[in-house]
């Protein structure tokens, strides 16, 4: 079943006794489902990171003039910087680089560093205003893959469609239930039984978001690296 605006606007108005009383608005009534159904997916993206993971690929010049990736208009949150390397016999594949803190941000400008360990290891990332960083800039040529969650797309017309994620457990009726919430605080009524409804809907999503690959358990990622006088650099110890 693809759950459309228009079944959430109904499914609101039932809820909340309103179906013939249309004192708050079907453009409320919007405001509210795309404020809860924000709130839900930023529940599902923080308590299970991979939920409508993307990616994109950029280019950096080799020149060394600009370290600064652009991000898309549709950007929420960075999940992890890949940078691509070529070899002649073994074909291309793909380099996981590590978030250097801002105190550290001249930390692999050690030119040593890309002659000792080979594939420009020594390359790092933050995510800035201007886009993803990275650093040392004479070394940022080359081409990176970024992953990232985008952003939660507003319902605007009635025949616009959730998200599967969102609509393959019934998680849309916490939307609904907070909508009513927000429905009955501006009509002075007591919300006091949506709030309780709100709260074991909330606890449900949780506990089944959380353990979506369920497979096989989660594990802590091995992100060590070495710290030395030579400025040893992200990740060298991959290899």
């Amino acid at each position: 079943m693809v759950t459309q605006l228009s079944d959430i606007l109904l499914l609101i108005r039932q809820r909340s006794n309103m179906e013939n009383d249309y004192s708050v608005t079907d453009q409320e009534l919007t405001t509210y489902a795309n404020n809860s159904l924000a709130e839900l997916d930023d529940i599902m993206i923080t308590d299970y990171e991979d939920y409508r993971l993307d990616s994109f690929q950029s280019i950096l010049p080799e020149d060394g003039q600009s370290n600064i990736i652009p991000i898309p208009s549709n950007f929420y949150k960075l999940r992890g910087v890949d940078y691509q390397i070529n070899q002649i016999q073994n074909g291309i594949y793909w380099l996981t680089l590590q978030q250097f803190q801002f105190p550290e941000r001249n930390r692999q400008r050690n030119g040593l560093t890309n002659v000792l360990i080979p594939y420009r290891t020594a390359l790092c990332y933050r995510l800035s205003n201007a886009g993803v960083m990275i650093m040392p800039q004479i070394e940022a040529g080359g081409t990176y893959q970024i992953w990232y969650t985008p952003k939660y797309i507003p319902l605007v017309n009635l025949t616009d469609a959730l998200c599967i994620q969102m609509d393959t457990q019934a998680w849309v009726e916490y939307s609904v239930v907070d909508c009513c919430i927000k429905v009955f605080n501006k009509l002075n009524l007591d919300p006091t039984g949506f709030f309780a409804e709100k709260a074991a809907l909330l606890l449900r999503i949780r506990n089944a978001a959380k353990n979506r690959a369920a497979a096989a358990p989660k594990r802590v990622a091995n992100v060590r690296f070495d710290d030395n006088e030579f400025g040893l650099p992200f990740g060298w110890d991959n290899f």
